[in-house]
């Protein structure tokens, strides 16, 4: 099963990339148009995959700002986090994208997680 798969009742290939700002071009990546921003897409596709595509469809969201960079001492900063709430309020957890990731199934994990430190309580 597929991540997307319905996104295309077709069966056509869907591919997501994201240029974050540790991306090593992000300052010149954030001044390209949109078609440029594609031809970039393509162009990493085809070193990466080894795909030559031209896409049925495209879309290129702009979400400059949008999008957390943890520090990389940010796991180091939450497990100390973590270890004075534990001290200071036992049975209070920390949840949420703020500390263990944005995307969904970051949140799902970290929701599956500390639902079972809770029923672990109980």
């Amino acid at each position: 099963m597929c991540k997307w798969e319905h996104t295309s009742k077709k069966g056509n290939l869907l591919i997501r990339l994201f240029y974050k700002s540790s991306h090593p071009a992000y300052q010149e990546l954030i001044g390209m148009s949109e078609e440029d921003l594609l031809q970039v897409a393509l162009s990493d596709i085809s070193k990466s995959l080894n795909l030559q595509l031209n896409p049925v469809v495209s879309e290129v969201t702009k979400w400059s700002e949008s999008m957390p960079n943890y520090l990389i001492t940010h796991p180091k900063n939450v497990s100390a986090l973590e270890e004075k709430l534990t001290e200071a309020y036992p049975g209070d957890f920390l949840a949420g994208c703020s500390y263990y990731g944005v995307e969904i199934p970051d949140c799902m994990g970290n929701g599956i997680k500390t639902a079972q430190k809770i029923t672990a309580l109980l």
